[in-house]
């Protein structure tokens, strides 16, 4: 075996491996649930099994001009089939509809790795059919003819079985998801424009305090809402106190318990959160964010797209204070030591940033609050950096009936 034989043969062999990574890759993982999902994954081994003739007969015997000519489309195959492997392995870890062919862009790039991959192996198998050096015209121009034939057939049945399969997933019924919509064709809204609450919610939200990076403070609140009634319960835990709280309100009528005591009336908005609306679980949350109140000097920043169980959401950031923190989400005043009945003004100084994802149906689903300071301005101790972070998830934003008295 010649050295350029060889070298043609370990080029063939690093397209061939590219190739069954990306074919075993989908054949595993790809399962969107539509009707053709193994075919799909079969017909991902058509540019394996094309590039395979390439190791038993390697490109080799071009002379003139053209001697170069099948290194550079084997290397040209395979840097474009890398970022195509990366591509395809992002959509399939994403999961949701693993859509392979979400553009004409990415379309044609995928067409185009697979064309050079067919044309240098055409190259090999037309060197075998006509071997006479003196003919390198003709063995060019079947060699073109068997790189084109390859390419059409190999997109058109992988194409045409994607596409298909995809097709008829979208003419099923989208999936349900707690999070909102899976419809793939309803976006959700920019970052610039409001997002709103669902008619209906559950509410969690987990809230933890730390120094130096050790947490010394969690607390957890599990609610639902429904229009402007709420109903939830509170547990703080940590190493400068414990508690717990019981919230219930219904139009008017708010009921408040501390530590397990008797639950006493309220008025409406005796927790004084962002929006004045009297919420205290999601709705001081997207006050912060789309509010006067909620910092609006800065700018929210988009961050592209997300999955949650299906549903597609926007993912919005904003920069802000450690009472914008306080006031969105009272947990984090619960934490810190803050009265839980009055506005904080405590953590001016400190800066932060609030995360939130907003879904199809326009509704907030998700937020994750961060703010960071000096210690001893939320804690009775010392330290570098103290951080106060708070998860808010708000799931089933349907319309179910108002939470009953």
């Amino acid at each position: 075996m010649t050295e350029r034989s060889l070298a043609l043969r370990s080029l063939a062999a690093l397209l061939l491996l590219l190739w069954v990574i990306l074919a075993v890759a989908i054949l595993v993982a790809y399962r969107p649930g539509g009707p053709a999902d193994v075919l799909v994954g079969a017909t991902a081994a058509i540019p394996a099994l094309v590039v395979a003739g390439a190791l038993l007969w390697p490109p080799t015997g071009l002379d003139g001009c053209v001697r170069y000519a099948p290194i550079w489309l084997g290397l040209a195959s395979a840097l474009l089939i890398a970022p195509l492997l990366l591509l395809v392995l992002d959509a399939l870890l994403a999961g949701g509809r693993q859509t392979l062919l979400p553009s004409l862009e990415v379309a044609y790039a995928a067409v185009l790795a697979f064309g050079t991959s067919c044309a240098f192996t055409a190259l090999g198998i037309a060197g075998r059919l006509v071997p006479d050096r003196r003919l390198q015209s003709s063995r060019l121009i079947t060699a073109a003819g068997i790189g084109s034939a390859l390419t059409l057939l190999g997109t058109l049945a992988f194409g045409g079985v994607a596409i298909a399969n995809e097709q008829r997933l979208r003419e099923r019924a989208a999936p349900v998801s707690v999070w909102g919509p899976t419809d793939p064709e309803l976006l959700p809204p920019s970052c610039h424009e409001p997002a709103r609450l669902g008619p209906t919610a559950g509410v969690t939200i987990e809230a933890t305090g730390s120094i130096d990076g050790e947490q010394v403070a969690q607390a957890t609140i599990l609610g639902e809402r429904s229009g402007t009634s709420e109903r939830w319960t509170g547990d703080l835990q940590g190493r400068f106190g414990q508690g717990e709280l019981r919230y219930d309100s219904y139009g008017q009528r708010v009921m408040w318990s501390v530590d397990g005591g008797d639950a006493e009336p309220r008025p409406p908005d005796f927790l004084e959160a962002l929006g004045g609306s009297g919420l205290t679980l999601d709705g001081p949350v997207l006050a912060a964010v789309s509010g006067p109140e909620g910092e609006p000097g800065t700018v929210a920043e988009d961050l592209g797209f997300d999955l949650f169980d299906g549903a597609t959401a926007r993912h919005c950031r904003r920069a802000i204070d450690g009472n914008t923190a306080l006031n969105a989400v009272p947990a984090l005043r619960w934490i810190a030591g803050q009265e839980l009945e009055e506005r904080s003004e405590a953590l001016g100084e400190w800066r932060g940033e609030i995360d939130w994802w907003v879904f199809g149906d326009g509704q907030l689903g998700r937020a994750v609050v961060t703010v960071s300071g000096y210690p001893g301005e939320a804690f009775p101790a010392t330290g570098v950096s103290a951080m106060l972070e708070a998860e808010l998830s708000a799931t089933h934003r349907g319309s179910e009936p108002p939470v009953p008295p």
